[in-house]
C-alpha cells in the first residue's frame, strides 16, 4: 500500500485518524436516524466517541498553530479570523443544501418505524426564520443535526488562545491545574449548558497539554505502543456499551477523552501502523469535513 510522505510540519497519521473519525459519525448517524436506537450497529460506530476524537484534535491542532503567536490582540483577532474562515463557508454551503432538502422533500419522505432521530431532528412548529438563521451560525442544530458538535467547537475555538496561552507560556502546573478545572466544569455544569457544551472543554485543553509535550511521560512509559492504538480505537467504539444510562454522562466521556487523547499521543509522538500513513486514508481525511458536514444528517 502506498504511504504519503508528510509535508513540514504535518502528522498524515492524524489526518487519517481524522477520517476514521468522520466516517464512523457518518455512518452511525444513518443508523441511528433510520433505525432504532437499540441497533448494535449504530452502539459501535461510536459518533460521539468519534467527536471526542475531533475535540481533542482541535485543541492539539490549535495550540500547534498558535506556537509563534505573540498572544497580542492582532494576533488573536487574526487567529479568530481564520477559524472563522475554516469553519462557516463550507457550514453555510450544507445549510443550504440542507435547507433545500427541508423545504422540498423531507416532510414527504415516510420514515421507517422505529426511527430514532428523525423523527424529531426536523420539527414543523420551528421552521422559522430565528431556528434557520440560528442554524446557519452553528448556534443551534434545526437544519443540520450535527451542527451541535460545530456550536462546541466554535466555543472551544473562542477559549483556545487562552488555553493555548497557559499550554505554552505557564509553568506545567498551570496546564494541569486547568485540566483539573476543565473536568470539574464537566461534572458540575455540562448537563447545564447546550448541547452540553460545557462538557467537551476538557477536550480542548487535554489536546492543548499533548501539543506541548505535557503527556508525554506518559505515553513514553507505554509498552507495545503499535497494539495500544487499536486496543484505543477498540476502547473508543465500545464506550456506550458500558452500563451508564445518562448518554450525556460525563464519567462516560471522560473515558472517551482519555482514549482520544491516548490514540492521538502514540500517532503523534511513536512509530505507527503503516495504513495509518496511506494514500486512501489520508485522502479520507482531507476531505472529513466535507464528508461530517454533508452525509451526517
Amino acid at each position: 500500500m502506498e504511504e504519503v510522505q508528510p509535508r513540514s510540519g504535518q502528522i498524515i497519521e492524524l489526518q487519517s485518524l481524522r477520517g476514521i473519525a468522520a466516517l464512523t459519525v457518518a455512518i452511525g448517524h444513518a443508523l441511528t436516524y433510520y433505525y432504532a436506537t437499540s441497533s448494535y450497529g449504530s452502539m459501535v460506530l461510536n459518533g460521539r466517541g468519534a467527536v471526542v476524537v475531533f475535540f481533542v484534535l482541535s485543541g492539539y491542532v490549535l495550540t500547534r498553530s498558535l506556537r509563534s503567536t505573540h498572544f497580542d490582540r492582532h494576533s488573536v483577532l487574526y487567529f479568530y479570523g481564520q477559524r472563522a474562515f475554516r469553519i462557516y463557508p463550507a457550514m453555510w454551503a450544507a445549510s443550504t443544501l440542507g435547507l433545500l432538502y427541508l423545504v422540498a422533500l423531507h416532510w414527504q419522505i415516510r420514515l421507517a418505524d422505529g426511527s430514532f432521530g428523525a423523527p424529531g431532528a426536523f420539527r414543523l412548529d420551528r421552521f422559522s426564520p430565528p431556528f434557520i438563521v440560528g442554524s446557519f451560525t452553528g448556534m443551534v442544530t434545526y437544519i443540520l443535526p450535527q451542527l451541535w458538535s460545530f456550536h462546541v467547537e466554535i466555543l472551544g475555538s473562542l477559549a483556545m488562545p487562552a488555553i493555548a496561552f497557559v499550554a505554552l507560556h505557564r509553568r506545567r502546573r498551570a496546564l494541569w491545574m486547568l485540566m483539573v478545572m476543565a473536568v470539574a466544569i464537566s461534572y458540575l455544569f455540562g448537563s447545564y449548558t447546550i448541547y452540553h457544551s460545557a462538557l467537551f472543554f476538557i477536550d480542548f485543553v487535554v489536546g492543548a497539554a499533548l501539543a506541548v509535550g505535557a503527556l508525554n511521560p506518559l505515553l513514553h512509559n507505554l509498552p507495545v505502543s503499535r497494539l495500544l492504538i487499536p486496543v484505543g480505537l477498540i476502547g473508543l467504539s465500545l464506550t456506550r456499551f458500558l452500563p451508564i444510562t445518562d448518554y450525556f454522562s460525563p464519567t462516560a466521556h471522560l473515558i472517551e477523552t482519555v482514549l482520544a487523547a491516548l490514540v492521538i499521543g502514540l500517532l503523534a509522538e511513536r512509530e505507527t501502523p503503516k495504513l495509518m500513513r496511506s494514500a486512501p486514508l489520508l485522502f479520507i481525511g482531507e476531505i472529513s469535513y466535507s464528508i461530517y458536514l454533508l452525509f451526517s444528517p
